[in-house]
This record gives structure tokens, sequence and C-alpha cells, in this order.
């Protein structure tokens, strides 16, 4: 059986995400393990969250790799690649939305 995985809206979105995440991480790592990140309890009430600990961002990073499952399930399951992306394109739109407003 052969399987073709090709590039789908919700692969390269997911695959974006993901890059970003690991770059970000990256960059601020020394200040996410000094345990600067966040300290809810000690902050004052106008003090915004500005840096995200390594919990957060290995959260983040499950759900764009469930995003590449889902994507995977889809293609596999789903002949049509004009189908495929729009499928895909309404998962990583809903994805993109319930993290703007995790606030």
């Amino acid at each position: 059986m052969k399987v073709s995985y090709h590039a789908t809206i919700l692969n390269v979105s997911a695959g974006l995400y993901l890059g970003v995440t690991g770059l970000y991480g990256l960059f601020h790592y020394g200040k996410q393990s000094a345990g600067e990140s966040i300290q809810l309890a000690e902050m004052p009430a106008t003090e915004t969250v500005n840096h995200w600990s390594l919990i957060a961002l290995a959260g983040l990073a499950a759900i764009g790799a469930i995003a590449l499952l889902a994507d995977l399930f889809i293609q596999r399951s789903v002949r049509n690649r004009k189908s495929q992306n729009r499928i895909g394109l309404c998962i990583a739109l809903l994805i993109a939305i319930g993290l703007l407003t995790l606030h």
C-alpha cells in the first residue's frame, strides 16, 4: 500500500507553529528554566505574564503534534485534496482561535 503524504494547509501551519514554538523555547530557555516564568500568586494585578514556562511550551508543542496527527488521519481517510484542505483549514482556524482566546 502506497501512502502519499503531501503538503496541506493543516500540516504546513502546524509545522510553522511547532517551529515558532521551538524557537521561542530555545531563545527564552534561560528565563524559563530559572523559575522566573509564571508566578501568579506573587504578581501584582497590573503586571502581565511575559514568558511561558517550560511545561506550558510542552503543552503548546503537544497541540501542534495533535494537529499533525489529525492531518495524517485526514489524508488517509479523505481522498479529495480540496476536502482535505478545507477540513485542515477549519481545524487550523479552530486551534488559532482557541490559542488566541486563552487569556
